[in-house]
């Protein structure tokens, strides 16, 4: 019998042969918008993982609103423990609602889920999955003391791209005999290719012009993704391309700020500020050109989002972009902080349809091989395998 089909048998008890794995993150929503990046993957993630034989369940530690409301309309029960950040009852908490649901792995994504999961877990005699999905230049002194204590508790931990591996084994004392990289990936639906009336219909919708081109940003308003640099390099590109206008999908903390930016720059009639927005493939769709301006990524899915669908993307070399953009290839990479290159990357994009086609060609076939959504479903159902069958030699 395989290590897979052992593991499976020895936790499968009254004919129940589902493997209960409990997802715990901090929160739903952060800095005033209403999703994030690891709320976002995990709804990526669940439905295709209805069709295994692991069946997931959600708790969040300081949730309520935001993406915990879409979680809701997918029918998954959310178990939100409405805890400060630092309270100490989320632990008796977790123990009781691990044992309630008779949780077989524990799967922990964010600062405080790994901190409070990872003794859960312990009490419970559960094995505990840490994933890290940024680089965090600023991770506080308090989390590096307890990521050192709490390092002999972590059965395996997942990165979302080799730079972020780096950053969990040098920063968050995670050894690299237990660290896997699990690239971000997207539902294989997908792709798709829109039809011309399809985009026009789009960009009526949204009130978007329908003889520009549209050069647009998405993710939420916060200083980490760089959007004073994006309306930087607008301005400069229209220095250039007169008649290119300007999209920016998602909402934050920044947004007045941003707003405000963009009329001192002289772009109030030449940029669309559209907010939170549910139907993101739709406006990816209808970009000429993808920006992203980030300081610093983990593995962003926006960037994949863009290339199956055959965008050019131009994006800021930090983090694991690189492991997904191939420069000059699959697209454009320049370094952060830099508006004006990002405006002459975009600049050359829309003056050369041409090579715009050829990196937007590259681009989807690249997301196409390596970060759709069956590619996670497979290397996470072997990791949950792996860690059961450690588990059950251990207690052998």
């Amino acid at each position: 019998m395989s290590a897979g089909a052992a593991a499976t048998a020895t936790h499968s008890q009254g004919g129940d042969r589902r493997i209960r794995v409990l997802q715990v993150m901090d929160k739903c929503a952060i800095r005033g918008s209403p999703i994030h990046g690891v709320s976002r993957l995990l709804l990526t993630w669940w439905p295709a993982f209805r069709e295994t034989e692991f069946d997931f369940s959600l708790c969040v530690l300081r949730g309520g609103g935001g993406t915990c409301n879409a979680f809701a309309d997918m029918g998954v029960e959310v178990h939100d423990l409405s805890r400060h950040k630092l309270d100490p009852r989320t632990l008796p908490d977790l123990v009781r609602l691990i044992r309630k649901l008779d949780i077989q792995i524990v799967h922990c994504h964010g600062y405080g889920a790994t901190t409070f999961g990872r003794m859960a877990g312990a009490l419970c005699k559960v094995p505990v999955i840490v994933q890290e999905h940024m680089i965090d230049a600023k991770i506080p002194p308090y989390q590096r003391l307890a990521d050192f204590l709490l390092a002999p508790l972590t059965t395996s931990a997942v990165a979302v791209s080799q730079a972020v591996a780096r950053f969990m084994r040098d920063r968050r004392f995670i050894p690299a005999h237990k660290l896997s990289v699990v690239y971000n990936t997207i539902p294989a639906d997908y792709c798709r290719e829109y039809s011309a009336e399809e985009k026009a219909a789009i960009r009526r919708r949204l009130g978007l012009p329908e003889d520009r081109p549209l050069i647009g940003i998405i993710g939420r308003l916060d200083p980490i993704k760089g959007h004073e640099d994006f309306l930087a390099a607008a301005a400069r590109i229209r220095e250039a391309h007169p008649r290119a206008f300007f999209v920016v999908a998602g909402d934050g903390e920044l947004r007045q700020r941003l707003e405000q930016r963009a009329g001192e720059l002289g772009l109030e009639e030449h940029i669309a500020f559209l907010g939170h927005r549910d139907d993101i493939m739709d406006i990816t769709a209808v970009l000429a050109v993808f920006v992203s301006c980030s300081h610093s990524e983990g593995l962003p899915m926006a960037h994949a989002e863009a290339m199956v669908l055959g965008v050019p993307v131009v994006a800021t070399a930090v983090g694991g972009v690189p492991e997904i953009v191939e420069d000059g290839v699959s697209g454009l990479l320049v370094p952060p902080g830099r508006p004006q290159e990002i405006a002459a990357a975009v600049s050359g994009l829309l003056a050369d349809e041409s090579r715009r086609e050829r990196i937007a060609a590259a681009g989807r076939q690249r997301c196409r091989e390596r970060f759709l959504v069956p590619r996670t479903v497979e290397a996470l159902g072997a990791l949950y395998h792996q860690v059961l069958a450690a588990k059950a030699t251990a207690s052998g």
